[in-house]
């Protein structure tokens, strides 16, 4: 997804889901200016690295937590921009 010009960061996190067990969702950080489309996006994951590769959700946010090691905090992310999860 970082290769969409509207998308500045792209992470994903897997959670829980009924149907499969565990489902991937992506974050992006959009680009200054830009606004992503998550169909969009989810149509580019599934042109390259297929149909199983597409994230059940795309969210935009305006960024992404760091945990105490410097690096993604997917878990706040989960709990910040999917609480139902």
């Amino acid at each position: 997804m970082t290769s969409h010009p509207d998308v500045a960061e792209a992470y994903v996190a897997g959670a829980p889901d009924e149907a499969t067990g565990e489902a991937v969702h992506a974050f992006v950080v959009p680009a200054p200016g830009r606004t992503p489309d998550p169909g969009e996006l989810a149509a580019l994951v599934g042109a390259e690295l297929g149909a199983d590769s597409v994230p059940r959700a795309i969210v935009t946010v305006p960024g992404v937590p760091v945990a105490t090691s410097g690096k993604p905090d997917k878990r706040a992310l989960l709990a910040r921009h999917r609480p139902d999860l």
